[in-house]
């Protein structure tokens, strides 16, 4: 994964970066000179437990500084001041629960952690919940999860940035796949005001069973 993740960085320019379910309890200063040789990030984790789930997130120093940062079950919380812009704004990387018994807890971190947003912000990652049936091809069921979830999503006025290249981010890999939208990027309407450019993109399948998803804040 390291090769492809620097590929990604440099071919693209990023400014931050986020992966989720990295599927490691440790991730060291070897493993992170894989994708950052030099050492123009900084990094912050969460641990998986076990092979299951993890986040990574990085943010480029000469774009930003980093005021605070806080790690908890599913999300990771960044504080930045943007150099360029002069401002504050919140980058959110999260990975949901993939099992239904732990949706509950998830969500609920979710909203406390929107509760205690006073700048713009972003929130993004793998949710593994979808919106409704347009996001799956097939064997859709209606789960309260999904009411739960838009009403959030309604509750703090989020936007969701329109994906291009492709309406789905996971597949199965099974003949015939199963495809879903798992993977999104919600904004606030202030971080709108800011960036309203922001778009989107999925990017082919390399490393992952995932899509990558490139956000461009100017609209390229």
């Amino acid at each position: 994964m390291g090769t492809c993740v620097r590929e990604i960085i440099w071919e693209h320019s990023l400014d931050f970066i986020c992966l989720q379910e990295t599927k490691k309890p440790v991730i060291s200063a070897a493993y992170l000179r894989k994708f950052d040789p030099l050492d123009v990030f900084f990094w912050t984790w969460l641990p998986s437990e076990g092979k299951s789930g993890g986040i990574l997130v990085g943010v480029k120093k000469d774009s930003f500084e980093v005021h605070m940062s806080k790690v908890v079950k599913y999300v990771v919380l960044v504080c930045l001041w943007d150099k360029q812009l002069k401002i504050k704004w919140n980058l959110m990387s999260l990975y949901g629960s993939a099992h239904d018994e732990f949706k509950d807890d998830f969500l609920l971190e979710m909203v406390d952690f929107l509760s205690g947003q006073d700048v713009p912000f972003i929130i993004g990652g793998d949710f593994n919940i979808i919106r409704g049936p347009e996001e799956k091809n097939q064997n859709y069921y209606h789960s309260h999860f999904i009411d739960d979830f838009n009403a959030i999503i309604h509750a703090f006025t989020l936007r969701e940035i329109a994906l291009s290249g492709g309406k789905f981010t996971w597949t199965n890999g099974q003949d015939p796949p199963t495809l879903v939208k798992l993977d999104r990027v919600l904004m606030s309407d202030n971080w709108e005001d800011i960036f309203p450019l922001v778009s989107v993109r999925k990017l082919p399948r390399s490393f992952s069973d995932h899509n990558v998803l490139l956000l461009t804040s100017d609209g390229a």
